[in-house]
């Protein structure tokens, strides 16, 4: 699988991404949890499963760095990166108590926002 297979996969998953779900980055692809199936503490998952709240936040930012590097003209990644602005909020949501990650995730949030609106704009002036 190539990196541009990746990131798609990547966006799929954080587009389906609900509160409640816990998102683990550590491989390649994405994969997403039920925290409410899974009886342990949530450290000693997250340690299992070689993730934390820093690295995921991290390889979210990774993702969408590489995504909007090449969203200019490609329709098929804007519709993409406005699907997984879901995830964004569902992250933001689940991660309610950390000011810091939510003010991240907000401050990331508005930059995929802009870059669809860039990209939506300059697809229309390439129309006209």
């Amino acid at each position: 699988m190539d990196a541009d297979e990746s990131m798609w996969v990547n966006l799929k998953m954080l587009a389906i991404l609900e509160p409640g779900q816990k998102l683990n980055t550590h491989g390649r692809l994405f994969t997403l949890t039920e925290l409410r199936t899974i009886p342990l503490p949530q450290w000693f998952r997250r340690w299992l499963a070689g993730s934390s709240r820093r690295s995921n936040l991290m390889r979210v930012k990774e993702l969408y760095a590489g995504a909007l590097q090449r969203v200019q003209g490609n329709e098929r990644l804007v519709t993409h990166l406005r699907n997984s602005l879901q995830g964004i909020r569902a992250l933001r949501s689940t991660y309610n108590d950390d000011v810091t990650t939510v003010a991240q995730l907000d401050n990331l949030y508005e930059q995929v926002e802009q870059a669809i609106n860039a990209g939506e704009i300059s697809k229309e002036e390439t129309s006209k």
